[in-house]
């Protein structure tokens, strides 16, 4: 079974390296690649890319009797920030008491 993932980024080149280990063709493709091209040939086409380019992409390709699997999500650019910068800040927790200590 050929599989085109359409999208380069931590989840695309995840999904490529799990599946290129199974007996399926597995291709990559980014914006600089032949998408149309690379739906025509597919028999499962996942989509690993931005929320917002789900339409564009549409438009470029002819998905008619192909299984797609689209694995975006609609995130804020706040929750996608990269792992390694700063969390925001957030108020103090106060601590609770789960279990009163009784004294006999």
């Amino acid at each position: 079974m050929k599989i085109a993932i359409i999208g380069n980024g931590n989840v695309g080149s995840g999904l490529a390296n799990v599946l290129s280990k199974t007996q399926h063709e597995v291709g990559t493709f980014g914006r600089a690649d032949d998408v149309a091209n690379a739906v025509t040939e597919a028999d499962i086409v996942i989509l690993a890319t931005p929320y917002g380019a789900a339409a564009e992409i549409a438009d470029q390709a002819d998905f008619t009797g192909k299984i797609v699997i689209d694995v975006s999500n609609p995130v804020t650019e706040e929750i996608s920030r990269p792992c390694n910068s700063a969390p925001p800040r957030r108020p103090p927790r106060r601590s609770l008491r789960s279990f009163r200590e009784r004294s006999s």
